[in-house]
């Protein structure tokens, strides 16, 4: 069995990724190819108020909606946020630093 190790899709419109996961499905099924419905997750990324919480449905299959991924160590939130990568980073110091040097 074939399979892609990491797809990552990102738009700033619900009415996309929906058209973009149709898509996905439409071309996995002429490959051969399986969607691993717990492993495969989407980011709204958009300066417009959106929860982040509405999961798209199609047909057997539930694409999870998420409010943060990480890849190839950058953070991405659906708010676009700079500052997540940095808080994360010092935050990994602090408990470094804490491990080693107790008070």
């Amino acid at each position: 069995m074939a399979y892609a190790a990491r797809v990552v899709i990102t738009h700033r419109r619900l009415q996309d990724v929906k058209e973009v996961f149709a898509s996905l499905v439409e071309q996995t099924k002429k490959m051969a190819l399986e969607i691993n419905n717990t492993k495969t997750k989407f980011l709204i990324i958009s300066c417009k108020p959106y929860n982040g919480n509405e999961d798209v449905k199609l047909g057997t299959h539930n694409f999870e909606s998420v409010k943060r991924y990480t890849y190839l160590g950058i953070i991405l939130t659906y708010k676009n946020e700079k500052r997540p990568e940095i808080e994360d980073k010092l935050q990994m110091q602090i408990e470094y630093i804490m491990h080693f040097f107790p008070y």
